[in-house]
């Protein structure tokens, strides 16, 4: 207890409570108000710890490392406030306090930096709001979805979409019943899989092959033969081509209405007038017949009923059909009926709008035929129907609806879709990829030449390599690349891509994605910068440490040169002077000087950098430079320096001034833990490198000093922590931070007592490595 008390010189000192007159209201109201503020102090930090243990995700954890350090220290002077009352520790209170100090300060500077990129984080409100959106756009979507699925397992014509491979990608309940399996078995095969004879087979292709290649758009009527029963059935099929934004067609859509009973009808009426009006009847879709010279019509009761009306609300004449086409489509289908019957087409086909008696309108296939002319070949009588397609436009309609969904999906996530047809080299691109690359369609030449114009120049090779790899069917990883806006800018980009093959397995397009992700890269470039600047400081740091030991290096060749220059003044200053000795000298002199060059220009260049310079190099020449900075102090202090290098080694790509901080580093930190090594003990420093079986090239440094005890293990790499009384403790976090920038990682093995190894990995250069995988 007696050097407790002369150490903190107690004895000298008087309590704090004769300040206070040892006033007992005085007195505990300090002391309480310590005590309390210690408490709470002490609380503050528990609840910082829960809090980061709680949000794994938080970035600031080390923040508020720092914070409970400044916390604990000031609860423990205001305990120790409380015990001066009684105990004059004021030495240790104002130890404490010095200790607040020097961690305020630096947690205060930290605060300051860490503020705008808090303050830069997106709020909860913000990512509510987004995922408000996104839950939003995908009720609707599903509403959708319903709703289609809904109208179209509901009509009764058979509805079903192909793509460009004549595939089926969805089939109705209707065609589900005629195929005779759910939906699962339907999609993806196509008509031969099923029960068709080979003449419908053909009949059937080569409709599909007009609208898919040729991208016509037909209404044909098909006979399907049941294999069983022999049964024709015959429907009149629309077939639309399905084109994306760009117009290239992806597949078809076909409603087909079964009109089996109307084609017997009409045949049947040819011969008779009494099965003509039979056919009226009973069709499934509305009939007319109209008397071209008169202008009368007869419609049908399914005609009729089709728009809402009663049989006597049409009056039986032409004029009443015209008054309720849509006004928009009036003159185009005037013209397509005086095409028709002045015979100059083979057939009279046409869509339009009609309006129904509550006022809404209703699309409708027109399809007619003249059955009786004149004998000047004028046309006297045309029959025909009409079809409900209004089932079809609204599936075209949600479609359309679907893909603007899609471009505003792409639009709000930032990525764009691209499709590349290996045909026609034609490159399609959805709408959010013309902002991205800061062009418009109008200038944009969409063929793979264009895109490759846009590319910084830097990654041409890289973004060439990347589409080789995906056409020859390699699984292509993401490639972040740069391209160079019309204002000069750089933008980062990240795309994907995978190559499609059509049915003979042979390579059809490529499909990818891509996404603006400039704002991520330039915020990697700014830490990159800030460890550069750390790393530089540092360096002038160690600079500075080893100040005295580079000083008496170059002192050395000096001192020799002063030698060297006196003795050829005396050789001169002879009658006969030796020039062959003058020669020798001169050229030592030389070297000296050499010599002294050289340490300088090593000090100037591993303090100058500022900025990463990546460049292929040699790991062995790395650690003799960086070992010749340290050689005075290994020197000094009686240090048994040993290499182990293996040779030959690859070469890595990486920055040299960098890699000597680090080496330099670790040689000092073991200097250090030697230099308290017993006198009579060997103190030994080894180097080694080699290369592991993952193409890494691992350097070790190795020493027989006291080791690192368990409890700085915990700790040794973080910012800030020392075991060196006049250390920052930022050597070895940022050589951590280095390295890792380099693609390795640094870890170390100690024991107490029996030394320390600190290891640290780096890649291969890529080239080496590969050499390495041949070989």
């Amino acid at each position: 207890m007696q050097p407790l008390i002369d150490f903190f010189g107690i004895k000298d000192l008087i309590p704090h409570g004769y300040c206070l007159s040892w006033s007992p209201i005085l007195l505990w109201l300090h002391v309480g108000s310590d005590l309390l503020i210690a408490l709470a102090f002490y609380s503050i930090p528990l609840t910082l710890v829960y809090f980061v243990r709680q949000r794994k995700d938080f970035p600031y954890s080390w923040l508020a490392l720092l914070l409970s350090v400044s916390v604990i220290a000031c609860g423990t002077s205001h305990l120790l406030s409380a015990i001066t009352i009684w105990i004059p520790l004021y030495w240790l209170d104002g130890l404490i306090k010095a200790f607040i100090a020097l961690i305020s300060i630096p947690t205060a500077v930290l605060m300051l930096k860490v503020a705008p990129q808090a303050l830069s984080l997106p709020s909860v409100a913000q990512l509510q709001a987004e995922i408000q959106q996104r839950k939003t756009a995908e009720a609707a979507l599903r509403e959708s979805e319903y709703k289609l699925n809904t109208i179209l397992d509901n009509v009764e014509a058979l509805i079903y979409i192909k793509d460009s491979g004549y595939q089926y990608q969805y089939a109705n309940q209707p065609v589900q019943q005629l195929f005779g399996t759910e939906l699962e078995g339907i999609i993806g095969k196509k008509l031969e899989d099923f029960f068709f004879d080979e003449v419908t087979k053909t009949a059937f292709h080569e409709n599909d092959r007009r609208v898919i290649e040729l991208g016509e758009r037909i209404a044909t009527e098909e006979i399907i033969i049941d294999k069983d029963t022999h049964i024709a059935r015959t429907y009149v099929s629309i077939k639309q081509p399905l084109r994306d934004e760009n117009g290239s067609i992806y597949g078809l859509c076909s409603i087909s209405t079964d009109i089996t009973e109307r084609k017997q009808i009409e045949s049947a009426l040819r011969e008779s007038e009494f099965l003509w009006k039979f056919a009226i009847e009973g069709t499934g879709d509305g009939v007319w017949d109209w008397d071209i010279p008169t202008g009368k019509v007869i419609y049908s009761r399914r005609w009729i009923e089709m728009l809402g009306y009663a049989e006597n609300d049409i009056q039986p004449m032409n004029r009443e059909w015209i008054s309720h086409i849509h006004p928009d489509d009036q003159a185009h289908v005037a013209n397509l009926v005086q095409i028709y019957i002045t015979g100059n087409t083979d057939s009279y086909s046409v869509e339009f709008r009609l309006r129904c008696k509550n006022g809404s309108y209703k699309w409708i296939l027109g399809r007619g035929m003249v059955v009786t002319s004149s004998e000047d070949n004028k046309p006297l009588r045309m029959i025909g129907t009409h079809t409900d397609i209004s089932a079809l436009k609204h599936v075209q309609e949600i479609l359309q609806e679907k893909e603007w969904m899609l471009s505003q999906s792409q639009r709000i996530a930032h990525i764009g879709s691209w499709s590349l047809d290996l045909t026609s080299g034609y490159l399609s691109w959805s709408d959010e990829m013309y902002p991205i690359y800061g062009v418009t369609k109008e200038t944009f030449g969409h063929s793979s030449e264009a895109f490759i114009n846009l590319i910084h120049p830097e990654d041409n090779d890289a973004m060439s390599m990347w589409m080789s790899d995906c056409l020859n069917g390699h699984e292509a990883r993401q490639l972040d690349f740069r391209i160079i806006l019309p204002d000069g800018s750089i933008r980062f980009i990240c795309g994907s891509g995978e190559l499609q093959y059509d049915d003979m397995n042979k390579p059809l397009r490529m499909l990818g994605s891509a996404q603006d992700i400039s704002e991520r890269k330039y915020r990697e470039q700014q830490d990159k910068e800030h460890l550069n600047q750390l790393a530089h400081v540092t360096r002038l740091g160690l600079m500075g440490e080893m100040a005295s030991g580079i000083a008496h290096e170059v002192n050395q060749p000096l001192t020799a040169i002063s030698s060297y220059t006196q003795v050829s003044i005396n050789l001169l200053n002879n009658e006969n002077p030796d020039l062959v000795k003058l020669a020798e000298i001169l050229y030592k002199t030389q070297q000296q000087a050499l010599r002294a060059g050289q340490i300088i220009r090593r000090m100037r260049e591993f303090i100058k950098s500022q900025i990463t310079q990546h460049a292929i190099t040699d790991v062995n020449a790395l650690i003799h430079d960086s070992a010749s900075l340290c050689i005075d102090e290994i020197k000094h202090n009686s240090i048994k320096l040993t290499f182990k290098l293996q040779k030959p080694l690859p070469p890595v790509n990486v920055d040299a001034i960098q890699i000597e901080q680090v080496i330099i580093n670790l040689i000092r930190n073991s200097i250090d833990a030697l230099k308290n090594c017993p006198e009579k003990q060997q103190r030994s420093l080894a180097i080694n490198s080699r290369l592991t079986p993952n193409n890494y090239i691992e350097i070790s440094v190795m020493d027989n000093g006291s080791g690192i005890n368990e409890d700085q293990q915990q700790q040794i790499v973080m910012p800030f922590y020392t075991t060196k009384t006049d250390g920052m403790g930022m050597g070895l976090s940022i050589s951590r931070s280095i390295i890792e920038a380099h693609y390795g990682n640094l870890h170390f093995t100690s024991q107490a007592g029996n030394g320390c190894t600190f290891y640290f990995t780096l890649p291969v250069s890529k080239n080496a490595a590969e050499d390495n995988n041949s070989a």
